[in-house]
């Protein structure tokens, strides 16, 4: 409201990839939002609604492991038609924005990670974004290069959503596999079926999140007790 009238609008269309992640969209049931974790430890962006029903069962860790890699997605969900949905969508955001993603994505997300989470893209996607919306803006090619130029994904985004293996098999990533293993906030890389792991069994390095949060100015001694454990 303390804008000037007049004032230029720049639409900036939603890009996401949800198609991905067919479950997604719902977190832990568990989810504790605390201040070294102000969207908790698995958050809408980390959530799977096929695992919080396996929980709300109680099913155990390894069960939900065995489970999950061997489901038929056929009985859940059409993931031909939730990327259709998807494609339209897109497209729509597209045309009433005046960007271009829908085709790019579809012409890349097979052969290289254009998304960590459902709707946290890539280097690759979220620099496209950002030089569309600086171009806008008015700034030069030389300017937007220099601001561009040094990023990297980990200065962007700490988590990764990992892939279920037969939604990457059914729509043919060859950038992952089984064995993928995807980074997750600081505690270091894991494979899908370690995610599912301790997704269900709600396992998160809460000291290492308390340590580095305290660490940034607050109580050191607390800070250092907290990152030896």
């Amino acid at each position: 409201s303390s804008l000037p009238i007049g004032t230029r609008v720049i639409d900036v269309p939603l890009v996401s990839a949800v198609f991905l992640w067919p479950f997604a969209g719902r977190p832990h049931p568990k989810n504790e939002r605390v201040p070294h974790a102000p969207n908790g430890p698995f958050d809408p962006e980390l959530g799977d609604t096929y695992l919080n029903s396996l929980i709300a069962q109680g099913v155990t860790p390894d069960e939900a492991v065995s489970r999950y890699l061997s489901l038929d997605f056929r009985t859940r969900t059409n993931l031909d038609r939730v990327y259709e949905l998807w494609f339209e969508a897109q497209g729509r955001r597209d045309r009433a924005t005046g960007f271009a993603f829908r085709d790019s994505i579809v012409d890349s997300f097979r052969t290289e990670q254009t998304f960590l989470t459902p709707h946290h893209p890539g280097l690759g996607v979220f620099s496209a974004l950002a030089k569309q919306v600086f171009e806008r803006m008015g700034f030069s090619d030389a300017t937007i290069a220099r601001v561009l130029g040094p990023l990297q994904i980990k200065q962007f985004w700490p988590d990764c959503h990992p892939v279920h293996p037969a939604v990457a098999e059914h729509f043919g990533l060859n950038w992952c596999g089984p064995c993928h293993r995807y980074p997750l906030r600081h505690e270091g890389t894991f494979t899908f079926a370690e995610f599912v792991h301790r997704y269900v069994a709600y396992d998160w390095n809460e000291p290492l999140a308390e340590g580095i949060w305290c660490a940034s100015g607050r109580d050191q001694a607390f800070a250092r007790r907290r990152l030896e454990e």
